[in-house]
């Protein structure tokens, strides 16, 4: 409560000051903890300011929302898994599965695995999208491995293997490419019009 009040007052001072100088007609926040109970309280004592959320970040809780539903939870938590786990075995596994991608692509596709940021749920698009990208190797490198004694390999990156989960994760790829596109654009510092957030809404519509 304590960091509560004094978020409030440090948030209030700052409001004030700026009233000061200029017209403030609207202020937009994010929607997490202190912020969200802060604008609710705010927004009594200031009834001419409009208080919005951060359509961004609203658009951020859509793509977990997606990511839940029952056709798609499955896969995204297989994929997500796979890639922590490849990207924590930095000495043993992960130099395995760049070797087989470069053998695959040669050195024209990246061998960088992404993975979600917590909180970021637009980054699954990233993660979801580097695992497609070599999709082709990391299914060999899973075929290589998995079956070989004593090689203690990743468990997780067994689905690797597995054709029904690719064609999940291009289809969840495929459902939250363009709320990941539109978070991103919103998120940008500058550069960002009216006329780009008609086209986000334009395109989020279809």
């Amino acid at each position: 409560l304590r960091r509560l009040t004094n978020f409030l007052g440090l948030w209030e001072l700052l409001i004030l000051k700026i009233c000061a100088n200029y017209i403030l007609k609207y202020v937009l926040s994010d929607d997490a903890g202190q912020c969200a109970r802060g604008r609710r309280i705010l927004a009594l004592r200031h009834p001419p300011i409009v208080w919005m959320k951060c359509w961004a970040h609203q658009i951020n809780l859509m793509v977990k929302t997606l990511l839940e539903l029952a056709g798609f939870s499955k896969v995204c938590r297989e994929a997500l898994l796979a890639a922590t786990k490849i990207v924590a075995s930095s000495s043993k596994w992960l130099p395995q599965l760049k070797s087989v991608v470069q053998e695959f692509y040669g050195k024209k596709v990246s061998t960088k695995l992404f993975t979600v940021a917590e909180t970021r749920w637009n980054t699954t698009q990233q993660c979801f999208a580097s695992q497609l990208r070599m999709r082709a190797a990391c299914k060999n490198f899973a075929q290589k491995f998995q079956d070989v004694a004593d090689s203690k390999f990743l468990p997780a990156c067994k689905v690797w293997a597995d054709d029904d989960f690719w064609k999940s994760l291009e289809e969840a790829e495929l459902l939250i490419r363009p709320f990941c596109d539109a978070s991103f654009l919103m998120q940008r510092n500058k550069g960002n019009t009216l006329a780009h957030v008609v086209l986000v809404f334009m395109v989020l519509f279809s």
